[in-house]
């Protein structure tokens, strides 16, 4: 497709069972963009067969309680794709899907990370990722820590979450995973979520974000940040462009992971 697949996460703050109208609201809001991939986090329980029905086309849960956790990956019916595989998580943290898109085999990883210092997750996370065996890979979602605290934060007084922090880069460099927005904005201060500290001073985190491998990201295009819809967290968009010769990116390193 000339317009390319476009990809949007969101941290949604629940759209289960106790809300069904703010469901149906921010599902139709993410139909209306347009969008061929929306990965969504922090959705929380409800009857999957019903969500599926309100959004009309495919969708794939991990889901945990009714109350907190739960993501889930819809694809809408304006691009080409097949789902071969689905791996979900029994605590409603990730999602992992094994799927041809526009001809291309890739792992698709929507992740809620828990707000924990626990490396042990993103361990499972990779294991999984690495079982599937594709080489294209694009993981995203809310990641509850900063990548690099020295322009990724505002109003952080330590650095959350150290270890698992490190184990992202370890992550990273086992699989060749790169920041796709990081890539375009090597200097740029952009946030992702925001909160109120009691002292009325404002925290800013850039908590979501995309990693894809090496193979993927040259087809990466139009990384955002945007407002996000009914939400603490902005959506985080990028359009996968396949039929098209790329001109091959320089990456950008970190200089990190240092606990």
């Amino acid at each position: 497709m000339n317009d390319g697949v476009k990809i949007v996460s969101l941290n949604a703050r629940g759209l289960g069972t106790h809300d069904p109208r703010k469901r149906r609201d921010v599902l139709n809001y993410l139909r209306k963009k347009g969008f061929s991939i929306i990965c969504v986090q922090d959705t929380h329980k409800a009857i999957e067969n019903t969500v599926r029905n309100e959004w009309g086309y495919k969708a794939f849960f991990s889901s945990y309680s009714s109350a907190s956790r739960g993501v889930a990956i819809f694809f809408n019916n304006n691009f080409e794709h097949k789902v071969h595989g689905v791996i979900k998580d029994a605590n409603g943290n990730f999602l992992i899907l094994n799927v041809t898109v526009d001809g291309v085999k890739m792992s698709i990883i929507n992740i809620y990370a828990p707000n924990t210092d626990d490396p042990n997750f993103f361990i499972k996370v990779k294991h999984e990722i690495a079982r599937v065996g594709n080489k294209n890979i694009m993981v995203m979602g809310d990641w509850n820590l900063l990548l690099d605290p020295e322009i990724d934060g505002v109003n952080y007084k330590n650095i959350n979450n150290k270890k698992a922090r490190a184990e992202v880069g370890q992550m990273m460099a086992d699989l060749d995973l790169f920041d796709i927005w990081r890539e375009e904005h090597p200097e740029e201060r952009k946030y992702t979520w925001k909160r109120k500290l009691k002292n009325n001073t404002i925290q800013l985190g850039r908590l979501d974000f995309i990693l894809a491998s090496q193979d993927i990201i040259h087809y990466c295009k139009k990384e955002n940040i945007l407002p996000g819809y009914r939400s603490d967290h902005s959506m985080i968009t990028v359009t996968l462009q396949f039929a098209q010769n790329y001109k091959p990116k320089t990456f950008w390193k970190l200089k990190l992971f240092v606990i």
